[in-house]
């Protein structure tokens, strides 16, 4: 009997012989390898799917990170000029001590000073020196910052000390805020206004 033959029995008693059906091999083929590509595609979607959400949350954090080091940066200029604000100021506060009956001229004794500075601090403002007299100048002084001398005279004074104070700032004030023709000038003894220089010009109380 031919293998691919199949023998059925009538109920008469008869036989008769029925072709066996052939499996497609092409078929089974094409549906296992359909199967297989469905699994591929599905497969490549969830890894596509799971990618693009760490890319996003790679972003996310990239943003995060960008954001938090430019606020890093921020506060290290900050610092940065915090601590130069701190170092100028430290170098002010030791030319203060020096200048502070250290400068002196024939006729004064610079015995305090102090400095102002605009809101950055980098630019020195005004200048407030407080005299004391020396023996010849104690004499003329009259009191209150009125002296028994020459205007003219009493200005040329006045601007020996200016000068004296000033060429010492800036002989040991290197770094420090720079002291120029927009920095005022305040000139008092005991207290007591004297005069005022401004853009280098130099004026007794009560003179326009």
């Amino acid at each position: 009997m031919d293998s691919e033959e199949i023998v059925l029995t009538e109920n008469d008693g008869s036989t008769a012989v029925q072709p066996k059906q052939r499996v497609n091999a092409l078929t089974i083929t094409t549906a296992v390898l359909s199967i297989f590509a469905l699994c591929i595609s599905v497969a490549a979607l969830v890894i596509i799917l799971t990618l693009h959400s760490e890319i996003s949350d790679l972003k996310s954090q990239n943003t995060e990170l960008s954001a938090v080091n430019n606020q890093l940066q921020k506060d290290q200029t900050a610092l940065n000029d915090q601590q130069e604000k701190y170092r100028s100021y430290l170098l002010l506060s030791s030319i203060q001590h020096d200048i502070e009956d250290g400068v002196v001229t024939d006729d004064f004794v610079a015995k305090k000073v102090s400095f102002g500075f605009g809101k950055e601090g980098n630019d020195l403002t005004h200048v407030v020196i407080d005299l004391s007299n020396q023996p010849d100048m104690t004499v003329a002084y009259s009191g209150k910052g009125i002296y028994s001398i020459a205007d003219r005279e009493l200005r040329a004074k006045c601007n020996s000390i200016i000068k004296a104070v000033k060429d010492y700032y800036v002989s040991e004030g290197s770094g420090a805020p720079v002291w120029d023709d927009d920095t005022k000038v305040s000139l008092t003894v005991q207290n007591y206004e004297i005069g005022k220089s401004e853009a280098g010009d130099f004026k007794l109380v009560g003179e326009k």
